[in-house]
């Protein structure tokens, strides 16, 4: 599926096509535990979205933005997230395990928790107060 655009669909309710989307735009939906498995998203955009909970096993993301989604709890677990931006987005509980994450970007991201040592994270951008986020395994006290 290429170059459409989904507004205000509640996917928990309907079921999202078993397809590839490129180029596509989500605006204001509803994903909250929705399977996204073995799905291919590249170059899409996600605004407003509540991608909470989702599963993503064998899922590609690549050159993704989210744009003011909730994304607690996700388990971007052997995700290839390459170039994606995650812009205003709350990343509380969301589980980053050997992830490809090189040239994302996560400048405005908040309550992010990134393993430097279990993640792929060469050249991904981060803002210097999202700095903890990255150190939380080696327990410092940063203030």
């Amino acid at each position: 599926m290429e170059h459409s655009h989904f507004e205000k669909i509640d996917f928990s309710a309907q079921a999202l096509e078993r397809d590839a989307y490129e180029d596509c735009l989500f605006r204001n939906c509803n994903f909250y535990s929705v399977d996204l498995s073995n799905l291919s998203f590249i170059g899409c955009k996600f605004e407003g979205c509540d991608l909470s909970l989702v599963r993503l096993k064998n899922t590609t993301l690549n050159n993704i933005q989210f744009l003011d989604c909730k994304m607690m709890g996700v388990p971007f677990s052997n995700t290839d997230l390459s170039s994606s931006v995650f812009d205003e987005c709350d990343l509380d509980r969301a589980i980053f395990q050997s992830t490809m994450l090189e040239k994302a970007d996560f400048r405005t991201a908040y309550n992010y928790s990134i393993d430097l040592e279990d993640n792929r994270i060469k050249k991904a951008r981060f803002s210097t107060i999202g700095l903890a986020g990255l150190l939380h395994r080696y327990q410092l006290d940063i203030e």
